[in-house]
């Protein structure tokens, strides 16, 4: 058993990716793009692909910010036939944990992907 709860799977195939960036409805913001896409696949959970590039930093940069998406993310209740792919842009190096979550927030709510908890 998991000490964390995980509501949802990460997306691990270029395949998937590649067909969310093609298919998917998008939603863009000053720290972040969100791309979702509804599919026909049978999962437990909704399947999330989080992309930050080498433009936002160094490593050490890269893995706080995929950190903070991570757990934000964790706090949805994704629908499971939605593929999602989140994408950290340059800005979102600076931003602050709160700012990311508002960004999060307001781009999921334009898709209408997930209700928080």
């Amino acid at each position: 058993m998991t000490k964390y709860k995980i509501k949802f799977e990460t997306m691990r195939r270029r395949m998937e990716f590649d067909l969310v960036m093609q298919q998917g409805n998008r939603s863009r913001g000053k720290l972040i793009t969100v791309l979702a896409l509804l599919d026909d696949v049978d999962s437990l959970r909704g399947r999330v692909g989080i992309t930050v590039s080498k433009k936002v930093g160094n490593a050490v940069q890269r893995n706080l910010v995929r950190r903070r998406i991570k757990s934000i993310i964790s706090g949805y209740c994704l629908r499971t036939d939605c593929l999602v792919v989140i994408i950290a842009r340059p800005e979102a190096r600076l931003a602050t944990f709160g700012d990311l979550r508002r960004e999060m927030k307001h781009c999921f709510s334009k898709l209408d992907l997930g209700s928080r908890y």
